[in-house]
């Protein structure tokens, strides 16, 4: 269940931040069937999960931590300009020590975004954005 609520909150924000950009930009998740279409950027996001921490003696408390990895895919050949705006929405959606809430269960980002350098990549400028995520669970 913890798994499954990261994967929504997280998704769920990207979506929300995605469809913020002016014009909205299409967001793609892991085992979804999608198709790039020249000219038309996107993002794709994956949850990757790190080993489970259990941070106190007994069985009741483990914390769930992982990467939030954003792959975003943009035209080539138009400079890095952008990249901007999308990197303040996402600065702005996932910063240190925001809190996402479902079913009384909390997934915290704690660090800022970091950002990759852009580089050219089967026709298309991208750039990877990473958000290091944790969930506390309490048994």
């Amino acid at each position: 269940m913890s798994e499954q609520i990261i994967r929504q909150v997280l998704e769920a924000e990207a979506t929300r931040v995605f469809n913020s950009l002016s014009p909205p930009m299409r967001v793609v998740f892991q085992n979804t069937s999608y198709t790039p279409k020249v000219g038309v950027p996107y993002a794709q996001c994956y949850v990757i999960p790190a080993r489970t921490i259990d941070p106190s003696i007994g069985d009741k408390h483990s914390r769930r931590v992982g990467i939030f990895q954003i792959s975003v895919f943009l035209n080539s050949n138009e400079g890095s300009k952008n990249m901007f705006p999308i990197m303040d929405a996402v600065d702005a959606a996932f910063f240190r020590g925001k809190s996402f809430e479902k079913n009384g269960k909390w997934v915290s980002v704690d660090s800022s975004p970091s950002y990759s350098q852009a580089s050219v990549q089967n026709g298309w400028y991208v750039f990877h954005i990473s958000i290091d995520y944790r969930m506390e669970v309490f048994r």
